[in-house]
This record gives C-alpha cells, structure tokens and sequence, in this order.
C-alpha cells in the first residue's frame, strides 16, 4: 500500500500496536503498549480511482481517538481541521477539530458517550465535510469491531 507509512504513523498515535488479537471482517482489533484496545481496517475504493482509506478506533480511558486517512488529502502536519462530522446521515459535530497526524491522516479525541458509540455502532459510513468537500468512509461491520474492542479493555484493565 502506497499510504502504509501514512497509515502507520496516524496509526501509531492511536495505539501502537503490540499484540494482535483477530481479524474481524475487515478489521483488525489489537492491544497496544500503553495497555489500550484499537480496532483499524483500510480499503481501496474502485469508485475512486483506488484511493486508499484507512480507519481506526482506540479507547484510552473515557476517551476514544478516531484516525481517518485518505489517499487523497494533501495535509500540513499539525494543523487543526475544521469539519462537520457524520456517522451516515447524522450530523454528530457541526465544525469538529481533528489534527493532522501527517499529509494523509487526521485524528480527533472524543469523550466516550452513547451518542457517539450509539451512532457508530448503528453506523455504516463516517463522512467528513469541510468547504474543501466531503470525503465518506465505509465502515462495514465496526458494530462487532467496537464490541470486541470493550471486551478486550475488560479481560485486561490497565494498572
């Protein structure tokens, strides 16, 4: 994968992968260093031009990070981004702050509530919406990749 450093790098913010625990559908769940649980699975879209896309999840106490790469941005390190946050049709967070992890990925924090987790579950696509455009990632199955993720925090609690 022509993104995989992209990918690894906004990965290694989220939970620095040190045991793989399975491969659900397309996700990956894993436990990282710092005792957390993550999910992550990547794609290529044919509808668009095989651009890759790469999504994850990692607790980290009472808060969940979210990573989104896209082939296809072209982002400054650091810089916050503005954008409107939606798991389908559903507008979570008017004008949300992700941070760009590199040129391809950002990551946002988010207190873990049952809106969010509700939505996700139920959800089938996350799309982000700036005045650049909207850019829509496909999340097949992360009902039963978030569920596997809390039982993993729950066989292994940290301290």
């Amino acid at each position: 994968m022509r993104l995989a450093a992209a990918f690894a790098a906004a990965y290694v913010l989220c939970a620095s992968p040190v045991l793989a625990l399975g491969q659900l559908g397309d996700w990956d769940v894993s436990r990282g260093k710092d005792g957390h649980c993550s999910a992550s699975m990547g794609y290529k879209a044919p509808d668009d031009g095989n651009a890759e896309y790469f999504v994850a999840f990692a607790f980290t106490d009472d808060q969940m990070m979210i990573v989104l790469a896209y082939d296809n941005w072209d982002l400054k390190e650091g810089t916050v981004v503005a954008a409107d946050f939606y798991i389908d049709q559903e507008l979570l967070v008017r004008q949300s702050q992700w941070t760009a992890a590199n040129d391809k990925a950002i990551t946002g924090n988010w207190e873990i509530n049952r809106k969010l987790l509700g939505a996700l579950r139920s959800g089938s696509t996350i799309t982000m919406a700036t005045p650049a455009g909207k850019t829509q990632f496909q999340i097949p199955g992360v009902a039963e990749a978030l569920r596997q993720m809390n039982e993993c925090e729950k066989k292994n609690p940290k301290g």
